[in-house]
């Protein structure tokens, strides 16, 4: 016996794509021949139902389906017995439509969302640049040299980039110049490519060129500029219709910061040089010394925080002059979260709520790698897609599709597979507003 559901037809899934709480799906499943019974298999929740469907001619066989007011993901299947008493099960494969099995199958999917979410619209209409600063262009005034241990500038702007060797941590130390008034310098030629937004890589104090070993959150670096300069970048774009986005690297913060202090680079009392009486000790999780603490990826150049803990909350998101709002209201117009599969989801939760409080065009975009809407995150499953953490993702599923494509590894089916799943599984306001990338 052969059956079929096609989860991409909007005769077989009614509405398509991701519905908003409280809505009701109309499922449909068609047989080669004739069934004594179908059921709609559904959980969600933690909780198993299993729902009759009614016989609807031809051997198609259909059912209604409340999908409840909780945000969240809906799993599907059918369960089909034949007239022989034999019971078979329809799902959906890895690759394809739907398949049949005498086991239990892997599921459909239906993501729940908040019928409140939306994006900005902007976002829907903008190409967007990256731009690492230190490499764009050197611009007029106001920025000294890279400052700190080793760090060094080129003499050309033609000679290749250096990668200094401290032990097994490559640093990035080598600079080449580009500041902020470069940017400015730039915009009507940024404008005139069509750019509606820039997206700069970590513009914060540090000893990098690639500022994603922070130093200190509220001073932009000095080899960049000043804030009255980043002010003017974001106003001078604005003018020119371009958002600037700016990198938050949250999930940690350099060893050589403000924060830390483990090299006595900073006035301040770090966690490592003031351990363990440091204002900052309780950002950072010490494992019975000061020389044994948890890192990121391992990485001693990179202390992890405890992004919960009440004080560094509050001095990245909650406080009335936190990270997050500072720079918001100092022009940007959100916030690209680095790595953000490794930040607790209520950390992010909070971030766009402050965010959206401040004005409702801010944007919070999310570096995720796989599927935004299902992802297994340290052994959770996390969906990024109801309408209270993300309004976007950098899109490396489809970017990996793509090339795959062009590079003749997979088939044309196999891309529009992804594509089709994308606008299944993706509300609607973010599937238009995905950052969506080829580098």
């Amino acid at each position: 016996m052969t059956a079929a559901h096609d989860p991409y037809s909007r005769y077989d899934r009614f509405p398509q794509g991701a519905c908003p709480a409280g809505s009701v799906v109309w499922l449909r499943v068609v047989s080669s021949q004739p069934l004594s019974a179908a059921f709609v298999r559904l959980w969600r929740g933690g909780g198993e139902e299993r729902l009759p469907m009614k016989a609807a001619g031809g051997n198609a066989y259909e059912a209604n389906v409340p999908i409840g007011n909780d945000t969240g993901l809906v799993w599907y299947y059918f369960i089909l017995k034949t007239e022989e008493n034999e019971t078979l099960f329809l799902g959906k494969p890895e690759n394809g439509r739907c398949a049949v099995y005498g086991y239990e199958p892997p599921s459909f999917q239906i993501t729940v969302y908040d019928p409140a979410f939306d994006t900005p619209h902007w976002m829907r209409s903008s190409v967007m640049m990256q731009i690492m600063t230190d490499r764009f262009c050197v611009g007029r005034d106001g920025a000294v040299p890279p400052q700190g241990r080793g760090t060094y500038l080129h003499k050309s702007w033609r000679e290749a980039p250096d990668l200094c060797k401290n032990g097994d941590d490559e640093e990035a130390v080598d600079f080449f110049g580009g500041n902020l008034n470069g940017i400015r310098e730039k915009l009507d030629f940024i404008r005139d490519m069509g750019i509606g937004a820039i997206y700069l890589n970590p513009i914060f104090k540090a000893r990098s060129n690639h500022k994603y070993d922070t130093g200190d959150f509220m001073t932009i670096d000095p080899s960049f500029g000043t804030s009255a300069q980043f002010r003017a970048l974001c106003r001078e774009a604005s003018e020119k219709g371009i958002r600037v986005v700016l990198d938050g690297v949250f999930s940690h913060t350099g060893a050589d910061s403000l924060y830390f202090n483990k090299y006595g680079t900073y006035r301040s009392r770090g966690a490592y040089n003031a351990y363990p009486d440091s204002p900052y000790s309780s950002w950072y999780q010490f494992l019975g010394s000061r020389d044994d603490y948890d890192c990121w990826w391992g990485i001693d150049t990179l202390p992890a925080v405890n992004e919960m803990d009440p004080s560094y909350l509050d001095f990245i998101v909650t406080g009335e002059n936190s990270v997050c709002a500072h720079y918001l209201n100092e022009g940007a117009s959100g916030w690209r979260l680095d790595v953000a599969d490794e930040l607790p989801m209520e950390f992010i939760r909070a971030l766009r709520r402050r965010a959206k409080r401040l004005d409702a065009d801010n944007c919070v975009i999310g570096e995720v790698w796989e599927d935004i809407t299902n992802k297994l995150s340290y052994g959770r499953p996390r969906c990024y897609a109801t309408g209270d953490t993300l309004d976007s993702a950098m899109n490396y599923p489809l970017r990996k599709a793509v090339l795959d494509f062009m590079l003749g590894e997979t088939d044309a089916h196999a891309l529009e597979n992804l594509i089709l799943h994308q606008h299944s599984t993706l509300p609607k306001p973010m599937l238009y507003s995905m950052m969506n990338l080829l580098g």
